[in-house]
């Protein structure tokens, strides 16, 4: 830096200096040594006016000079920043798009197992068994025991949104026509006015029966015990009504009624009940 200056001295002294001047400086400068005193007395003022703009030209290649040299640094700290940046959003993104998933609701689901024997909390000495012969669904309904056992037709809608909806005419026993129920999970039957209908566990339910695919076996509880209700073609006017004995692990029919045995035993496991020839009532 000194000598870049000393140098630029000289060349401004040379420049605003006469000749006669500048041949003694060169033969001073051949010859001996130039003192510090001998320089500034041939450097004119203009010269001096130029040293601050000499300065500033040394200053300011230093600067451009600094930034080449720590260019790689600021490069990758700018792409380090650029990286971490992209992370960020990539993670805001990813972030925003699991909390807009999660308060999407999930759609319903089609139940099609609702056929069965149901409980209702208003009529609990009643039952409502939900039967499913074919496209027709239709459901026999007692309030209690000693009474009058009606027909009601039921419309089934499916809706991926809301799920599996049944509009029940209850016009038959003197009930309003259309009243939606939207079968839930676990064997429930939602309804408007906050009643729940529950499916009954155990022995009891709605069984299909392949020797008879079109028809229909009930097995449900009344004061006398069990009772199981037939219909090989899914009409309720050809309904058959037959006694039965059942344990955890057994049921016993008496199809003397229908021209079968007195006494056939079936196994019951898992929701199917077993029988001798083969054949299997498998609960809906």
């Amino acid at each position: 830096m000194k000598l870049a200056l000393f140098s630029s001295l000289i060349a401004a002294t040379a420049a605003f200096c006469p000749s006669s001047v500048q041949s003694n400086a060169k033969i001073n400068t051949s010859l001996d040594a130039i003192s510090r005193r001998d320089v500034l007395g041939w450097i004119p003022a203009v010269a001096f006016a130029t040293l601050p703009a000499v300065a500033n030209a040394a200053g300011k290649a230093k600067a451009e000079k600094a930034p080449e040299e720590e260019a790689p640094v600021e490069k990758a700290t700018k792409a380090k920043n650029t990286s971490t940046k992209k992370t960020s959003v990539k993670a805001t993104a990813e972030k925003e798009t699991t909390a807009t998933a999660k308060a999407e609701p999930e759609a319903s689901a089609i139940i099609s197992d609702f056929p069965g024997v149901y409980s209702d909390p208003k009529h609990p000495k009643g039952y409502r068994v939900i039967i499913s012969a074919g496209s027709k669904v239709s459901m026999q309904l007692q309030d209690d025991p000693a009474g009058k056992v009606f027909s009601i037709p039921i419309k089934v809608k499916n809706d991926k949104k809301v799920g599996t909806l049944l509009t029940i005419d209850f016009s038959p026993k003197g009930g309003p026509k259309n009243i939606v129920g939207t079968v839930e999970k676990k064997g429930k039957i939602s309804f408007p006015d906050g009643n729940v209908w529950s499916k009954t566990t155990g022995i009891v339910g709605v069984y299909s029966d392949p020797k008879h695919p079109k028809g229909y076996r009930v097995i449900r509880k009344d004061a006398s015990g069990i009772v199981v209700a037939l219909s090989d073609s899914g009409s309720t006017s050809k309904e058959i009504t037959i006694p039965a004995k059942a344990s955890k692990t057994s049921v016993e029919f008496d199809f003397s009624s229908k021209g079968g045995p007195a006494s056939l035993k079936g196994t019951v496991k898992e929701g199917v009940i077993t029988f001798p020839d083969g054949n299997t009532w498998t609960k809906l």
